[in-house]
This record gives C-alpha cells, sequence and structure tokens, in this order.
C-alpha cells in the first residue's frame, strides 16, 4: 500500500519541480521573441499540471482518510507522480541540450525537428489528465461517503422519536 503522506510528499517535490521548470521555459519564451508554438504549448501544460499537483496538497487530509479504505487511489496517485517526475526529468534534459544551441534558427529547428517538446507536452497532458480524473473519482467517493453517513445519522435520529 501506498503511504498517503509519501504522496503528499512526492507532490510537493514534483510540484517544486514543475514551477521551477515552468519559470525556467518562462523565461526562455520570453527571451525568444519568436517562440515556436510548441514551446508556448508546453509552458501552459506544465502550469497546468502544477495547478493540479496543487489540488493534491489540497485534498491530502481526504486522501489519507480515503486511503485507509481505497487503496487504490492512494498507489494510483503515488505511480502518477513518479510518472510526473519522469517527465519533468527528461524535459529538463531536453531544455538543456536545447540551450547549448546558440542561434535562435537552430534552436527553433531543433525543437520541430527533434519532436521532443511536443512529445514531452503530450505525455505531460497524459499524466495531468489521469490524475485530475483520480481527484474526481476521490471527490465523488468522499461525497458518497459523507451522505451515507449523513443519511445513517438521520436514520438513527429518527429511530430515537
Amino acid at each position: 500500500m501506498a503511504e498517503p503522506f509519501s504522496i503528499s510528499a512526492g507532490a510537493l517535490g514534483v510540484l517544486d519541480v514543475g514551477t521551477r521548470l515552468s519559470k525556467r521555459l518562462r523565461q526562455i519564451t520570453q527571451t525568444w521573441k519568436n517562440a515556436p508554438q510548441e514551446m508556448l504549448s508546453l509552458q501552459n501544460e506544465l502550469e497546468d499540471l502544477n495547478l493540479v499537483l496543487d489540488e493534491i496538497q489540497a485534498c491530502q487530509q481526504s486522501i489519507v482518510a480515503a486511503s485507509q479504505h481505497d487503496t487504490a487511489v492512494a498507489t494510483n496517485l503515488q505511480g502518477y507522480i513518479r510518472e510526473a517526475r519522469r517527465h519533468f526529468e527528461m524535459l529538463e534534459s531536453s531544455l538543456d541540450e536545447m540551450s547549448r544551441l546558440k542561434k535562435y534558427k537552430k534552436k527553433f529547428q531543433w525543437v520541430r525537428e527533434q519532436g521532443k517538446i511536443s512529445g514531452i507536452q503530450k505525455q505531460i497532458r497524459v499524466v495531468r489528465e489521469r490524475i485530475k480524473d483520480l481527484l474526481v473519482t476521490h471527490n465523488v467517493y468522499v461525497l458518497v461517503r459523507a451522505s451515507t453517513l449523513d443519511s445513517r445519522i438521520l436514520l438513527a435520529n429518527l429511530m430515537e422519536f
């Protein structure tokens, strides 16, 4: 079983890396007057994933409580966080490789020809969507569980009369 607190720590670590990469990417696109669309799309996708990772932090208490009853949420979430970290490492490596090129024309060609940037963007989108779907499922689980408990309390109060 995945440890709920390690999920939160993992999400926080990945969020930190994602924020750093997002700032780096923003600096690159701002200094590059006509940055390729792939770079701008990747920047948006990265910021969207950071928002979803931030949601994990906000849901930490309910994830911890739910993971005692439903280990799949915690296990899947931990796997998706590891996957996000892997994609961030690939992105960082690609940005390092691109920054070694001196001329913008060569950088532009590298972005377009290599296809790494758009590939990483797609992989980040998939992870973001999986985490978001898992959080939606988790929130539905929490709501159903809460309404079931409310119904039991209501029924118990009615039985006292």
